[in-house]
This record gives structure tokens, C-alpha cells and sequence, in this order.
């Protein structure tokens, strides 16, 4: 594993809310030992640390997204032809 440097207010929020979900919402999953990594994922995800990939994903459908806007916007007449 290795170590992974966020900002401190990122940190800090993330700590807070892992406290907090666990001492409300996840509760009763902690007496019985029940805790999914999926259920710890959901909260990072909720205070957007998420994998490397999948930024990469939410970044390339960005600029698929961008792409398709730039090319509808130009008109039929200056596309080359195909």
C-alpha cells in the first residue's frame, strides 16, 4: 500500500463523515460486523475521492461529450465529406 497525500480539509471532511455515518447510519451493520467495502467506497465517493480510473472515465466522457458539441455547432457544409 502506499501513502496517498490529500489536502487537509479533504481529510478532514472524510474523517468527519466516516465518524459520523458510522456512528448514525451503519450502526447496526457495526455490531454485527457486517461493514462492506462498497459501503465505505460510497462514502468516499460521496466526498469525491474516487479511483484513479475512474477519473480517467468521468474525464475522457468529458471530452467525448465536448467533442460532440464542437462538431454538431460546425454545419454540414464545412464537414469534410466522409
Amino acid at each position: 500500500m502506499r501513502n496517498i497525500f490529500i489536502p487537509s480539509d479533504i481529510f478532514d471532511g472524510l474523517t468527519t463523515d466516516l465518524a459520523r455515518r458510522l456512528s448514525n447510519g451503519l450502526n447496526p451493520d457495526i455490531a454485527t460486523g457486517q461493514i462492506e467495502p462498497h459501503q465505505i467506497a460510497a462514502i468516499f465517493a460521496d466526498n469525491c475521492v474516487l479511483p484513479v480510473d475512474v477519473v480517467h472515465q468521468i474525464v475522457n466522457d468529458a471530452n467525448a461529450d465536448a467533442a460532440r458539441q464542437a462538431e454538431s455547432m460546425v454545419p454540414a457544409i464545412a464537414r469534410p465529406a466522409a
